[in-house]
C-alpha cells in the first residue's frame, strides 16, 4: 500500500471535534493553526470518537497540547429537538 495522503480541510476538523465531543473548536481557530497541528488535531479527534463508540481496542493518542487549551464542549446528552408548531 501507498502512503496516504492529508488534505487540511478546516470546516471537516471543525465537524470531527462536533462529533467527538470533547472539545469546541471554531473555524477561526482551526485556521490559525498549522497544518502540522491541524493534523495531530484531526487524528486525536477521530481516535477519540472511534474509541467512544465501544471499540475498545482503538488507541487515543494523547491530546494535543494546542487542543488542551481549548473550551471543553457543552453537550446536552439526551435533549430532545425543540417541537415545531403543529407537531
Amino acid at each position: 500500500m501507498g502512503k496516504e495522503t492529508w488534505a487540511r480541510n478546516d470546516d471537516a476538523l471543525v465537524d470531527v471535534f462536533a462529533i467527538a465531543g470533547d472539545r469546541e473548536l471554531t473555524v477561526d481557530v482551526a485556521r490559525s493553526w498549522t497544518d502540522q497541528q491541524c493534523q495531530e488535531a484531526e487524528e486525536w479527534a477521530w481516535a477519540l470518537h472511534f474509541r467512544a463508540s465501544d471499540n475498545p481496542r482503538v488507541k487515543v493518542p494523547p491530546m494535543p497540547a494546542h487542543v488542551r487549551d481549548l473550551p471543553i464542549a457543552q453537550v446536552e446528552w439526551g435533549a430532545a429537538p425543540a417541537a415545531t408548531e403543529g407537531e
